[in-house]
């Protein structure tokens, strides 16, 4: 079975609970830690199971909370939208940048374990925060499931977009979106294709057909039961690289 643990860090605004899930083994080999970025709707059932799946295949996982500057263990239902808005819309680029960097240094000062590589990997807003932190922070990756927000702005939501930030990244980068996510649409993931390839930025965009926003969410309305193996598949396959054996 995983470890778990959750440590309390510390921010600028308030302490951040992180979310730390140990893979078997782990003190006694060299490890890969990828930083788990939540939803818009908190570290929830969903995103504990995708760090437990992540911890189980070898790498140490820590999911930050990002809505720690509203409470404590804040988690919204996939129905409620109108809640996140009130916590959502006031955040900022600056932010959840700080957040990650507080997994980021949490990581990097454990003890008695050996940490090769870092990267993080998010969903939603975890996603346009996942490619931020790439653009602020040392990662070894960053993937990007359907983050939106990052080319174009969105109406009474405080964090930006920052194509201009592109030319800070110094670490491979993958973005998954799909097709038919009338949230993020074509033309904007060709804007961020763009900009990333101007900026001679290692990436690789995959997007897949007739699959919509957050169609890996899974037990959910919106998931897509071929697109999301698939972008699974693509995802273990394009971490293999950065994984220690």
């Amino acid at each position: 079975m995983t470890k778990t643990e959750k440590i309390i860090a510390s921010t600028s605004d308030d302490p951040i609970n992180l979310h730390v899930f140990y893979p078997e083994h782990s003190n006694t080999k060299p490890l890969t830690a990828i930083i788990v970025l939540q939803e818009a709707f908190g570290v929830n059932g969903n995103i504990n199971s995708i760090c437990s799946h992540f911890a189980r295949d070898g790498f140490l996982v820590v999911a930050p909370e990002l809505f720690h500057r509203a409470g404590s263990d804040i988690i919204i239902p996939y129905d409620q939208f109108p809640k996140v808005m009130s916590i959502l819309g006031p955040l900022t680029n600056d932010q959840l940048s700080e957040d990650v960097k507080a997994a980021y240094d949490f990581i990097k000062n454990i003890k008695n374990l050996k940490i090769e590589k870092i990267g993080s990997i998010g969903f939603c807003m975890g996603g346009f925060t996942s490619i931020l932190a790439a653009c602020r922070l040392p990662l070894d990756f960053a993937i990007s499931c359907y983050g939106g927000g990052i080319s174009n702005e969105r109406p009474g939501i405080g964090f930006t977009p920052f194509l201009t930030e592109f030319k800070s990244i110094h670490c491979p980068v993958l973005l998954i979106y799909g097709e038919k996510d009338h949230s993020i649409p074509l033309e904007q993931i060709e804007q961020i294709r763009t900009c990333l390839k101007n900026d001679e930025i290692n990436f690789k965009i995959n997007v897949y057909p007739d699959a919509g926003h957050a169609f890996m969410r899974e037990g959910q309305p919106v998931f897509h039961s071929t697109a999301a193996p698939e972008a699974w598949q693509d995802i273990i396959n394009w971490l293999k690289p950065y994984k220690s054996c």
